[in-house]
């Protein structure tokens, strides 16, 4: 009954959540009973959804100057940042276009709205995790350069340990990944259809990124439990830490974003536009 589900994620306990970006919701489906409800039905449209260490709800939103609107006095505009030229999406998509994240509790969204502070991101020496886009389309041939680049301001949320550096490729990202220091970290390159991989730094930052595996598109996803990394692409494609081929899981609709929940973890969900599907783990 979706128009456009996206921006997967879970929740400690196993829930799990997503957008429709389509029609400005997001959703909560219960990890125990499968019951899913509206979170909130938001003003601005919610591209994705990541919750930091302590229990917040993060929701990247693209926001639209309203006509006529004003920021402490004088009229709101927004530049783009320089790291959109490398996307085609950059050069045409809308100019009073921008990403403001803001934190929820999402027991009582309407009361806990919070909008992201910008930090420097020379001030930040340790993260708990970091959240980059999952996806990227650099049809400029940048990814593997542009993903590394240390972004001059990041977002930091509630706990002060998770950051999202402010790359303009939030904009079109359909979920996000958290990087962890010390772990490695996977994401897709969306234009060349491939999963990259990356070390992190301490402050959240990636570097040493490698091809990993030759296929790959909206979303990767690593299960902790076993080891295995879910790549979408049509089907979803499972590979082990070296990159080889061990499994494929058919969908009977085009795979788009994931994550895994469930309360034993075993469950990976899969949003696929009109539709959400829930896969048991072996």
């Amino acid at each position: 009954g979706c128009e456009f589900a996206d921006g997967a994620c879970g929740d400690a306990e196993g829930n799990f959540y997503f957008v429709d970006s389509r029609w400005n919701r997001i959703f909560r489906i219960d990890c125990e009973s499968g019951a899913i409800s509206l979170v909130r039905d938001v003003p601005q449209k919610p591209l994705c959804l990541f919750f930091d260490t302590c229990g917040s709800l993060i929701v990247i939103c693209e926001y639209r100057c309203q006509s006529g609107a004003t920021m402490n006095g004088a009229p709101m505009k927004f530049t783009k940042k320089a790291d959109a030229k490398g996307t085609s999406y950059g050069d045409w998509y809308y100019p009073d276009a921008a990403v403001i994240p803001y934190a929820i509790n999402p027991a009582d969204p309407e009361n806990t709205m919070r909008i992201l502070p910008k930090v420097k991101t020379g001030t930040i020496t340790r993260t708990a995790q970091s959240l980059h886009p999952a996806n990227r389309w650099r049809d400029d041939n940048t990814y593997l350069t542009a993903t590394v680049v240390e972004t001059e301001e990041c977002f930091l949320a509630p706990d002060g340990v998770t950051v999202i550096p402010d790359f303009y490729d939030l904009i079109r990202a359909s979920a996000m990944s958290a990087a962890k220091p010390g772990e490695k970290f996977y994401a897709a390159d969306e234009y060349y259809k491939r999963v990259i991989s990356f070390d992190v730094k301490d402050n959240g930052m990636l570097e040493n990124p490698a091809v990993f595996a030759e296929h790959g598109e909206y979303c990767v996803v690593k299960d902790e439990k076993s080891g295995k990394i879910y790549a979408g692409e049509g089907n979803i494609l499972v590979f082990d830490e070296k990159g080889e081929l061990v499994d494929t899981l058919r969908m009977p609709k085009r795979a788009g974003t994931m994550a895994i929940g469930g309360a034993n973890k075993d469950v990976l969900f899969v949003t696929a536009i009109d539709s959400v599907y829930a896969i048991r783990l072996k």
